[in-house]
């Protein structure tokens, strides 16, 4: 989980408690790609805006914890790189990125 956070460039000045408990639920829901594919897991994750996600979040505060609301978007990001779609991408997504 620490590698995941402190070896993505994208993520270093994101290092508090909420990306913290956000990247360990992505690690323990997704163990084989982290094991199969480390790799693509670390560049998934450079190109994964997790800043800008946490500030989205924060409209969340009060509502839901902010530890799942950037769960289930950086999740969202996992599918889209790992999941059945990832080798042929919806043509119309806007989000083709990570």
């Amino acid at each position: 989980m620490l590698s995941t956070l402190a070896e993505t460039d994208n993520n270093k000045g994101q290092l508090d408690e909420v990306p913290f408990w956000a990247a360990s639920d992505m690690v323990r829901a997704c163990p084989e790609m982290v094991e199969r594919r480390a790799g693509d897991w670390l560049t998934m994750w450079d190109v994964c805006p997790v800043g800008e996600l946490q500030l989205i979040g924060q409209d969340l505060r009060g509502v839901v914890p902010l530890r799942f609301a950037l769960g289930g978007m950086i999740y969202e990001r996992v599918v889209r790189a790992f999941g059945p779609r990832a080798s042929q991408p919806d043509l119309f997504d806007d989000r083709r990125r990570a």
